[in-house]
């Protein structure tokens, strides 16, 4: 339900934002700083900001290697979600191990670079951070990232894990189906947790969910230790 009641809030935002686009008025700052809040829930919004580019900015490279890497992450865990669940065209599968092509067979090895990357980007974004004049406080200059990157992960996790919960078991059918479907939506039931604090490297494999996202969660650990690590750097 909590997905429904966002999904619900996002569309009445996006709704209510087009109509002010189509019919604009004079706002007072306090409307002003009510929309710019409420505006963050617009699928409008964003889309203006998934396709934004600033064509000046020095590291569009990392960005975009980081992108294809991401992608190619997702394509990764597609293929893994449909080798591991049950099928009807088992041979098939066993001619792709053996033989398959060696970029699909070790494109886990991808998840490295992904990992490096976002690291970089990661210090040179905090790097100049901290090179601005000191008119915010330390905490707030190191906590304000990992508050919005947990804020903008957690939707999606939150949906990716009421999906397999409640909606993915009904999908399918046959009798290997429940062996795995529903043995899985019974983990996120009761593990769900692990993924919202971002531990869930932490857990026991039986117990993880939805497991190919245990990517992301190392990758906002690293996030959160990076942080502090270049502080200590930088301050000593």
């Amino acid at each position: 339900w909590i997905f429904s009641l966002l999904l619900l809030i996002c569309c009445c935002v996006t709704l209510y934002h087009f109509v002010r686009i189509l019919y604009p008025k004079n706002t007072n700052e306090n409307d002003k700083v009510l929309n710019s809040f409420f505006y963050e829930f617009s699928f409008i919004v964003s889309i203006k900001t998934l396709l934004k580019y600033d064509k000046n900015n020095e590291l569009n490279f990392f960005y975009t290697t980081k992108l294809m890497t991401i992608l190619s992450v997702i394509y990764g865990h597609k293929l893994y979600v449909l080798m591991s669940y049950p099928t009807c065209n088992a041979k098939f599968i066993d001619n792709f191990y053996l033989n398959g092509p060696p970029i699909l067979l070790t494109g886990f090895n991808i998840v490295d670079p992904l990992f490096f990357i976002s690291g970089y980007l990661v210090f040179i974004n905090l790097s100049r951070e901290f090179r601005k004049p000191e008119d915010e406080s330390v905490w707030k200059t190191l906590l304000k990232p990992i508050i919005q990157r947990i804020l903008r992960i957690l939707p999606a996790y939150c949906a990716v894990i009421a999906i397999t919960a409640y909606i993915i078991p009904h999908l399918g059918y046959g009798p290997l189906w429940p062996s795995k479907s529903w043995e899985e939506a019974e983990i996120c039931k009761n593990y769900w947790w692990a993924n919202l604090l971002f531990i869930s490297n932490f857990v026991h494999i039986k117990h993880q969910v939805v497991r190919f996202i245990l990517i992301y969660n190392n990758n906002a650990m690293f996030h959160l230790l990076t942080n502090h690590i270049y502080y200590i750097n930088y301050s000593y």
